[in-house]
């Protein structure tokens, strides 16, 4: 079974510190707060430099959509991430500190508690014909570029920033255009 997350009907929350705004796609279980959410989905806005807030007992991964570049300065690192870097995955409690490069940054935000639920995120590029199989216990996938899939038989059409959340095993092959770019955030419980 899956639905359609259209970005359209999303309504974004400004951060208590003014640097930016969140759209919450998913969380799980629905209703979940920051101290009791699984695993959870959003995009955020980052307008002004800051440090990130720190979210212990949770691991992140961060992917940066579109607009401006972002600097991340960790203890141990500094990168930069713009729309064609991978999927940059940390600890919550890491302390972060971000800058946006030239503009703002639209970022999209996977968490899942650590010990009970885990995440992979990636880049997907697909070709017109080309399937692609969730498996996971809850599969987002989030259309950076439009597209029209064919889901387990069904059309649909999405364009950039809409999602697709399923927790079935899903067959999901692209219709049109000739290649469309997704993010795939796969989320499992962790056994035992």
């Amino acid at each position: 079974m899956f639905r359609l997350i259209r970005f359209a009907s999303l309504t974004p929350v400004p951060w208590r510190n003014g640097g930016g705004r969140t759209w919450e796609y998913a969380v799980h279980p629905p209703g979940a707060g920051f101290e009791d959410f699984a695993w959870r989905a959003s995009r955020a806005e980052i307008r002004a430099e800051g440090p990130f807030s720190s979210f212990t007992g949770i691991d992140r991964t961060l992917t940066t959509l579109d607009g401006a570049a972002l600097e991340l300065e960790t203890p141990e690192a500094r990168l930069r991430l713009d729309a064609s870097s991978a999927p940059f995955s940390f600890p919550g409690e890491l302390p972060v500190h971000g800058r946006p490069v030239g503009g703002v940054s639209f970022d999209f935000n996977a968490m899942t508690r650590r010990g009970a639920w885990r995440h992979e995120a990636r880049r997907v590029n697909l070709a017109a014909g080309e399937t692609l199989r969730t498996t996971a216990d809850a599969h987002l996938l989030l259309a950076e570029t439009a597209c029209t899939l064919i889901i387990s038989g069904q059309r649909e059409t999405l364009t950039p920033m809409d999602a697709l959340l399923a927790d079935t095993p899903l067959a999901i092959t692209l219709e049109s255009p000739a290649s469309a770019r997704l993010l795939s955030i796969a989320y499992s419980a962790c056994s035992g």
